[in-house]
């Protein structure tokens, strides 16, 4: 007789630690596995906010893109967490996806890309601070999000790093009748993923300003006639993309114009 034993995954952990209490017993180990499908997307932070720089030196003040699709922009170049509107988050996004939605905007379909990293700075802070709880030692330090680095956030592969950690720390017993039973160390896991994986991180700040295109829209309604008989124009924008330091600026001196 011959039997398959089950494949060890992260789900398949995270079961046997919910069924042993590990929420109490290892709470490090619990939150990381409850966020880990997410949090092995850290990684790839300081590479995003490198692509969000160069769209936004690319795209700045750019109303209208020449590309339709991330597929059609890739291949013409061979060589605080933000709320999400329900209808932007009901369907998947491939290469044949709005090229605005990877343009970091503060409005429309660009505040995908804007959100994304919001969240897994978040999510990266909100390990390291249990982490520092847990061990009750604040040894962390912080690096704005504008310097950081791949070896400042949350960096493994699963089953290059993860799995062979969980097998390394598990036992297997033959009961009576043959069968085989597997018994996890779990308190030793969790010492293993913190110490290699979590400790020594830094705190992701937000001293700068995410990148972000921003574009003013501006109208200009029929020139009038002043009192001293030359054209005065006048120019709305729309307040909706007007930043403080715009704001200020426009708070200063007025220039007049005058226009033959």
């Amino acid at each position: 007789m011959w039997s398959c034993r089950k494949r060890i995954t992260t789900e398949h952990l995270q079961h046997i630690v919910e069924q042993k209490n590990g929420k109490e017993t290892v709470p490090i180990l619990w939150k990381f596995l409850q966020k880990e499908a997410e949090l092995r997307l850290v990684k790839f932070l300081p590479e995003i906010l490198a692509l969000q720089r160069n769209l936004v030196k690319r795209f700045q003040n750019v109303s209208e893109v020449e590309y339709r699709s991330i597929r059609s922009f890739i291949s013409s170049h061979s060589s605080g967490e933000i709320k999400l509107p329900k209808d932007y988050c009901s369907c998947n996004l491939d290469l044949d996806a709005d090229f605005e939605v990877i343009l970091p905007r503060r409005q429309g379909r660009g505040l995908c890309s804007t959100a994304l990293v919001s969240y897994l700075i978040n999510l990266h802070n909100e390990i390291v601070y249990a982490v520092d709880k847990f061990s009750k030692e604040d040894n962390s330090y912080s690096v704005d999000a504008s310097e950081v680095a791949d070896l400042h956030v949350i960096s493994y592969e699963v089953e290059r790093d993860l799995i062979p950690l969980i097998l390394s720390n598990c036992q297997y017993h033959v009961e009576q009748g043959g069968e085989t039973s597997r018994e996890f160390d779990l308190e030793k896991i969790q010492r293993q993923l913190i110490s290699r994986f979590l400790q020594g991180r830094p705190r992701l700040t937000l001293k700068a300003r995410l990148p972000c295109c921003i574009y003013v829209v501006v109208s200009v309604t029929t020139p009038a006639i002043g009192a001293d008989g030359s054209p005065e124009l006048s120019v709305h924008l729309d307040p909706h993309f007007i930043t403080p330091r715009v704001s200020t600026g426009l708070s200063g001196p007025v220039v007049r114009i005058s226009m033959p």
